[in-house]
């Protein structure tokens, strides 16, 4: 159709990249950086490439290890990709997004402790500890 052509034509004039982390600049640690790759899912609504672009799981699994300290052993009990991964941790951690890696760090630094020094203690916590720490920040 005349509108595909053009539309095709229209886009291959902004030279996106054909790989996903040249377009987000996964390395990169500053605030804007992160809104852009928090803003992916509304870019796949754009245009077919950015559709490609922002379902391109091994962008995701970054995304994952970073904020959310997601092991590959956890996804695999979840049998979920790496963006739905993501998108259930923000769904129900998305409010501290910015915090929650650091806090989840000092979750598992204060349990290996606990259950070495103060067995008993450890044993008393309820079994839902990551909800335990995050629900009071």
């Amino acid at each position: 159709s005349r509108f595909s052509h053009w539309s095709t034509n229209i886009f291959a004039s902004w030279n996106l990249p054909t790989s996903p982390s040249c377009l987000i600049g996964r390395r990169s640690t500053s605030p804007a950086a992160d809104s852009t790759r928090l803003a992916l899912a509304s870019c796949s609504c754009v245009c077919r490439r950015l559709h490609q672009l922002c379902n391109h799981d091994p962008m995701w699994k970054v995304q994952c290890h970073k904020y959310w300290l997601v092991s590959e052993e956890e996804k695999a009990e979840k049998k979920l990709s790496w963006k739905e991964m993501f998108c259930e941790y923000f769904s129900d951690l998305g409010r501290y997004i910015e915090h929650y890696a650091e806090v989840r760090t000092a979750w598992e630094e204060l349990k290996a402790f606990l259950e070495v020094q103060c067995p008993r203690m450890i044993a008393s916590l309820k079994g839902n500890h990551r909800v335990l720490c995050c629900k009071h920040l």
